[in-house]
């Protein structure tokens, strides 16, 4: 339970507050006033449920209760006793400015650590002094009549630092932060950059001209004895292909590689930090000033892996990449050296485009050294559409790490961030909203077994993000679903933990390789309900450890929805002991198949460059 004790904001000034404050998401807020208070309540927090009536009636209806009704400081005592059960503390007003025990300074952090184990969240001064010249001042908390302290429980051993938004120090970065904004984005830079792009179109050399200079030629130290692996993927987003990813490059031994990343295409690439943490990152597009000559690509990564004198070069899903081996290996052929090219497959393809970076990397096939696919499925395919040699295309099975366990404090994140209620249950979709998925699929499920997911309590949770949302969520609601049977909660990092906190998860795309999603939630005991498509038959067993749906190629999107349905269905009449029986056949067969298979990648570099 989160609430809040002792509040007295009535006569702060809401402006103040709303471009200062930023209360945690989790916090779900009920504002106990008058009625008059209401419409100005909302303004300040959009997101909050305000009701008018009194705290103790609400309190228990919500998970944080901010009283403005309050007149006076809560004592020491009421503060321990509310503490037991609380998570955030909220104190505000002109009364907490005329308490001892309460100063706007770490003085009060310190106590509040030391007594109540609290970390500062926010501790600023409010309002302005209501004489001539008081409204010309700016907040501060040597006159401002009021303050507001939030405070939450923690279990850090130390007391963080507070950094106050008001002192001097403070404003002059804003001050500057501001003017570098202005001048960055005004209008005459777009007018610039028209310009530049313009003579670089018609200059012959404007690649060297404008770009070659800033090739990264010393990523690594030159006395170095590791390998150097060049990692050359299309983007950085959140997806499966990336968690992929992440994972082999944290079984790579940090004392035997030297890593660096290149992402080739235009994208917002998300994870971008998540990389940055292992390794070297060069997100080419943006070193390029976000050009839109892609031409320039190709050269730029050209030069970066030759420059840098890279032995392996880890490939997957980039256009740029494929493209760039014939003269990479022209140049390494004259400098006598010699370079491993590996390439990643996960797919044969997408609704959008039929056999996908398969059929793109095929005429660059004698440049690398080994295909890696993840499934027998589609080694099997690739061998059969397409000329080549069924020696060079291995399998190295996507896989979870034997440490990925999800113990309660993860579960009740999970929990928490589904919403679920006593005896609720959810079917999670877990993946991006975009057309190669079919995310639309799960709102013709929801409607379809309206009745069914009432009837057993459930509904149909969607976590992730994507283009394809605003329309979901617009069919949702014409179908008058949305929020009931089915519900868009966003992106999460927190994939295993609501996985585990779910009855089942399900896929709905056409085409799938060896789905990191499947895999975990298998690894922590969820079933996984999923059409027969691609790998997942090597994975699920039908009712043994999981639920296939029939897909084929000559069933039209109905008959493939009706398919997921019937499985669906049969998920929701599984009683808690046959669910437990799939559960366990699943964890099973994952924790002894797919575990730690990204360890084979750092055997395979090593053994090829031996060789080299």
């Amino acid at each position: 339970m989160i609430y809040t004790i002792g509040v007295n904001i009535r006569q702060l000034y809401l402006d103040n507050i709303r471009n200062n404050l930023i209360l945690p998401s989790r916090a779900t807020i009920l504002i106990a006033t008058d009625k008059t208070l209401v419409a100005d309540i909302k303004e300040l927090f959009p997101k909050a449920s305000v009701s008018v009536g009194s705290p103790a009636e609400q309190r228990a209806n919500f998970d944080c209760v901010i009283d403005l009704n309050a007149t006076s400081a809560p004592d020491i005592d009421h503060l321990t006793t509310a503490l037991k059960t609380t998570g955030l503390l909220v104190l505000g007003g002109q009364n907490i400015r005329q308490s001892a025990t309460f100063s706007l300074s770490r003085r009060t952090d310190k106590y509040l650590f030391r007594r109540f184990r609290l970390q500062p969240l926010f501790r600023e001064p409010i309002g302005k002094p209501s004489n001539t010249l008081g409204r010309y001042l700016p907040v501060s908390k040597w006159y401002s009549p009021y303050a507001l302290f939030i405070y939450e429980r923690t279990t850090e051993g130390r007391l963080r630092n507070y950094q106050s938004h008001t002192t001097l120090f403070a404003r002059i970065r804003r001050v500057r932060e501001r003017a570098i904004y202005t001048l960055r984005n005004h209008k005459i830079n777009d007018y610039l950059h028209d310009v530049r792009i313009f003579l670089e179109s018609i200059t012959p050399f404007g690649y060297r001209l404008f770009y070659r200079d800033k090739v990264p030629h010393h990523l690594f130290p030159a006395s170095t004895n590791r390998i150097r692996l060049a990692i050359v993927t299309g983007q950085l987003a959140a997806g499966g292909v990336e968690r992929v990813l992440l994972q082999i490059i944290d079984t790579l031994p940090k004392d035997e590689f030297d890593i660096c990343i290149f992402s080739t295409d235009f994208n917002s690439n998300a994870w971008k930090r998540n990389f940055e943490r292992r390794a070297k990152v060069v997100d080419i597009p943006w070193v390029l000033s976000r050009s839109k000559l892609q031409r320039y690509i190709k050269p730029f990564l050209i030069d970066s892996i030759v420059g840098n004198s890279f032995d392996v070069v880890f490939m997957t899903n980039s256009t740029a990449g494929y493209k760039s081996l014939p003269a990479i290996h022209k140049k390494y052929t004259k400098l006598d050296r010699k370079l491993e090219v590996f390439d990643l497959l996960h797919t044969h393809g997408t609704p959008l485009e039929k056999d996908a970076f398969l059929r793109i990397s095929q005429p660059f096939d004698k440049y690398i050294t080994k295909r890696i696919v993840i499934t027998q499925y589609l080694k099997d395919y690739f061998c059969r559409h397409y000329p080549v040699d069924p020696n060079k295309v291995i399998i190295i099975h996507n896989g979870i790490s034997r440490t990925s366990e999800v113990d309660a404090a993860n579960l009740s994140l999970g929990q928490q961030f589904l919403k679920l209620q006593p005896g609720e249950r959810a079917i999670t979709y877990l993946g991006r909203l975009q057309a190669d998925k079919s995310p639309e699929r799960l709102v013709h499920l929801a409607a379809t077994l309206r009745d069914e997911l009432t009837a057993s309590s459930s509904f149909i949770a969607v976590v992730g993000e994507g283009n394809l949302r605003p329309s979901l969520e617009n069919e949702a609601r014409r179908l008058g679903i949305l929020d009931k049977q089915i519900r868009f909660l966003g992106y999460s990092d927190h994939a295993l933990s609501i996985a585990a906190a779910s009855w089942c998860t399900i896929l709905t795309s056409n085409l799938e390789g060896l789905p990191m999603s499947a895999l975990e939630s298998m690894s922590v005991g969820t079933p996984v309900i999923a059409p027969a498509v691609g790998g997942l038959p090597e994975i699920i067993d039908n009712e043994i450890n999981g639920l296939l749906a029939t897909f084929t190629d000559n069933m039209d999107d109905d008959a493939k929805v009706a398919s997921l349905a019937t499985q669906l269905k049969f998920a929701l009449s599984l009683t808690e002991e046959e669910h437990g029986l799939i559960a366990s056949a699943a964890k099973q067969k994952v924790r002894t198949q797919f575990v730690d298979t990204e360890q084979q990648y750092a055997i395979l570099f090593k053994a090829a460059t031996r060789q080299g």
